[in-house]
């Protein structure tokens, strides 16, 4: 996928942005893709060239991208991005779990025939990305949901918390959707979700929700902290390796061993 389609990928799914929220969603898509690396350095006048705009733009979307704590802001070195622990992650998920449950139990009721469709449309979506292994339309598409939840649960507070705990564990969402058989579980819960939205079971809906996020806790748990500092390594590159090999996730076509594991490993 090409730099331009990455930047619209989001914006083709959900709600119109703007410039600056344009320019968040590709950097947090370089970010989630491995392209731009923990404590790497972010170059201004490189996404401008890249996307062929003025670096004013950039520099809010920093702040932005700051204040979410996906990045930090340093006098006199610019922006780096935000290295995320596993333990870190973990414990990001299980405050999500409870945020995104009630952004769903608090949009049920409201959610008119209309917004039901769109809902079981990305849900369809969701499915043809899990069967064909397309891990960047399955993240693109669980992004458009995840806002579209937010936005119809009547509380910005809510929405913006929601935003701001998501965004550092980029990485970790990447890494589970490469895990076999994580989407199909996903698209499982969806599924129940529009099941509970359509009976108006706003209680259901948020418990299928909150498994979502609480099944991907788990996982960090047990690839990246759940084993010896060995064991847990081997258990990560085991999903990369798998991948690469059959060429279907293209985030991890080329890969060698090395790469793998200053990516998925470094914490360690």
């Amino acid at each position: 996928m090409n730099k331009k389609s990455r930047l619209s990928g989001i914006k083709n799914i959900g709600q119109e942005g703007t410039l600056v929220d344009r320019i968040i969603d590709y950097i947090q898509t370089e970010i989630a893709q491995d392209r731009l690396r923990a404590n790497q350095k972010i170059r201004e006048n490189q996404i401008a060239k890249e996307l062929k705009i003025s670096r004013s733009p950039i520099r809010e979307a920093l702040r932005a991208l700051e204040r979410d704590g996906l990045v930090k802001l340093i006098p006199g070195r610019g922006a780096h991005v935000v290295e995320i622990t596993p333990e870190d992650a973990c414990e990001i998920f299980l405050l999500r779990s409870y945020f995104i449950g009630l952004a769903v139990r608090l949009a049920t009721p409201e959610l008119s025939g209309k917004d039901i469709w769109q809902y079981k449309k990305w849900t369809k979506e969701l499915l043809r990305a899990a069967k064909q292994a397309d891990r960047q339309s399955f993240l693109e598409i669980t992004s458009a949901i995840e806002k579209f939840f937010t936005h119809h649960c009547g509380s910005s507070r809510l929405r913006r918390f929601i935003e701001m705990i998501g965004n550092p564990c980029l990485k970790y969402r990447a890494f589970l959707a490469s895990i076999p058989g994580y989407m199909d579980e996903v698209v499982k819960f969806h599924l129940g979700i529009v099941k509970a939205i359509e009976r108006k079971d706003a209680s259901r809906a948020e418990s299928l929700r909150r498994a979502i996020s609480e099944n991907g806790r788990r996982l960090i748990h047990h690839y990246f902290i759940g084993y010896s500092n060995t064991d847990r390594k081997l258990q990560a590159l085991a999903v990369v390796k798998r991948f690469a090999a059959i060429g279907k996730c293209a985030c991890f076509r080329g890969w060698n061993f090395l790469r793998a594991h200053q990516f998925f490993c470094k914490d360690f």
